[in-house]
């Protein structure tokens, strides 16, 4: 597991949010870069580590939650040989991934077992009991009602089939507000009033596009908590199978003030690594 934390020390040190619609041309017209390999070689690697305690991918039927541009089904249906994988976003980030394959910085082919698909989280269109295994990367922390997106894929996959779930960084960790490009001072977001916070990352030397982006991610962040995720898991019924859970030490960090009111474990908790299966309990009335 040595991986996932490089992955997370490389992640808060220089990368900024997923890309929105609107950035996913430029992203993908780009040459291979690490930001390229982070997406379709590490994350995937990452995932895999932690399924193969599972059997793997092998031969399954895959479902990604929230691809954004799809490189992180790429990476994964080439590394982890699905039988089908199924990526779905509300964005139009699939069609700039579709036109880069076979092109020029890009020349490999989509995969056979890759489909890209325009959905609604909530209400899939697919059919009931039909996926192996979902999965989704950074995406449940910007979902405005998680409820429903779980109830919705409780419904699609088969009986006993998983469910991997990665939130970082979570909400009330030391730059869980997701602007640290712009704001460098730990827990600004709890410790400062909204004003002067938002002063602090509109005064950014930023884009001001990527400072837009950035405040609008902040504001649509749903502020769940580890203990948050399990409660509405265990409420619909899943059962826990793995968690990898990353914390950080706050010996050096002044609880004084607005912190002491929060819970010390979320302040702790900075990412989330869950795998959880799908037992009997009913579900969503979304049907296809």
């Amino acid at each position: 597991m040595s991986r996932l934390r490089k992955l997370w020390s490389k992640t808060i040190a220089d990368k900024g949010p997923a890309a929105e619609p609107e950035a996913c041309a430029s992203f993908l017209d780009r040459p291979p870069d690490p930001e390229w390999a982070e997406h379709v070689e590490t994350v995937p690697g990452i995932l895999l580590d932690v399924l193969r305690l599972e059997r793997g991918l092998q031969g399954k039927r895959v479902l990604e939650i929230g691809c954004g541009p799809g490189l992180t089904a790429l990476g994964l249906a080439q590394q982890g040989t699905p039988d089908l994988l199924v990526a779905f976003d509300l964005g139009f980030h699939m069609k700039a991934t579709l036109e880069g394959f076979g092109t020029a910085p890009y020349p490999e082919r989509r995969p056979s077992c890759l489909r890209y698909l325009l959905a609604d989280a909530a209400c899939l269109g697919l059919k009931t009991s039909s996926f192996d295994l979902a999965y989704a990367w950074s995406v449940f922390e910007h979902l405005p009602q998680p409820q429903p997106v779980l109830a919705e894929i409780r419904r699609v996959l088969k009986p006993g089939g998983l469910l991997y779930i990665q939130i970082a960084p979570l909400y009330y960790s030391a730059f869980g507000h997701h602007c640290w490009e712009h704001v460098s001072d730990p827990f600004a977001h709890l410790k400062w009033t909204q004003e002067r916070f938002r002063t602090q990352v509109m005064a950014s030397r930023s884009s001001p596009e990527r400072v837009r982006r950035d405040w609008q991610t902040y504001e649509g962040l749903n502020r769940l908590t580890v203990g948050g995720l399990q409660k509405l898991l265990l409420d619909q019924g899943w059962a826990l199978r793995r968690s990898i859970l990353q914390c950080d030490d706050l010996k050096e960090v002044d609880l004084e003030g607005p912190l002491a009111r929060i819970p010390l474990q979320d302040l702790a908790a900075v990412q989330i690594n869950l795998v959880a299966k799908k037992s009997a309990f009913p579900s969503s009335p979304c049907k296809a």
